[in-house]
């Protein structure tokens, strides 16, 4: 079993074209909001490409619409990208549905879904459950595994990257084979420093969001994997 790292829309359709079960990471913040609404009751999260589609959502009953651009939050939607928000109004979210568009990570689940083994969202919140549950899926399915760091227009930034790599570690403590050689990631307790300090981090924190980029960054705080099935994320049970 092997495992990528690939950047992007292109990367994510490159692994879809192999048939790859394919973990989707966008660090700050889509994948941790995906994982956050599903762990405080949501039932299914539906990622969608953009504003106008998110927007005929607004009104039907047993959904909440989120999502941001530029980091902010669209005006008239219920929420933001947001995971601490998810926390806060977790009894408005329960037994829901979300739908969530975001710039970067809703466009590379997108450009996944059509070939894909399977799609997962990872992070660094649910990183360890999320590399046993895509390590027993590829292993049961007989397929590699593809890391995209949905990083900015298409190019991987530090902090998707950092997660990347430390799942990569995991997977590769259960048997999985590099596809290719990469740099040795910083220490898994600089994660916080990482986060914080690269430009998604700073701008987030500029725009008042600081306290979401300190949730981003902690480590298997989450047990929830969500995998994309039908048109959205639910809960995958982990085993293996």
């Amino acid at each position: 079993m092997r495992v990528f790292l690939k950047a992007g829309v292109p990367g994510a359709r490159e692994a879809a074209a192999r048939g790859d079960v394919i973990v989707v990471i966008d660090a700050l913040r889509a994948s941790v909001t995906i994982t956050t609404a599903l762990v405080v009751g949501a039932v299914r999260v539906i990622p969608v490409l953009t504003v106008a589609e998110a927007r005929t959502y607004l009104g039907r009953q047993g959904y909440l619409v989120a999502g941001e651009r530029g980091g902010v939050q669209i005006e008239g939607f219920h929420l933001g990208n947001s995971p601490t928000e998810l926390w806060r109004r977790a009894a408005e979210v329960r037994d829901k549905t979300l739908v969530l568009t975001t710039s970067s990570g809703t466009r590379c689940v997108e450009a996944a879904r059509e070939g894909a083994a399977a799609v997962l969202a990872g992070s660094l919140p649910n990183a360890t459950p999320l590399a046993q549950a895509a390590f027993a899926l590829a292993r049961e399915r007989g397929k590699d595994i593809s890391l995209i760091a949905a990083g900015v227009h298409d190019q991987a930034t530090v902090e998707d990257l950092f997660v990347a790599q430390w799942i990569a570690r995991r997977l590769a403590a259960r048997g999985a084979v590099p596809a290719d050689t990469w740099d040795d990631p910083p220490a898994e307790s600089e994660a916080a420093t990482v986060l914080r300090n690269s430009p998604p981090g700073q701008k987030l924190r500029s725009l008042g969001y600081g306290e979401d980029v300190a949730f981003c960054a902690q480590i298997d705080v989450l047990d929830v994997v969500p995998i994309y099935r039908e048109g959205g994320f639910v809960a995958q049970g982990v085993t293996g």
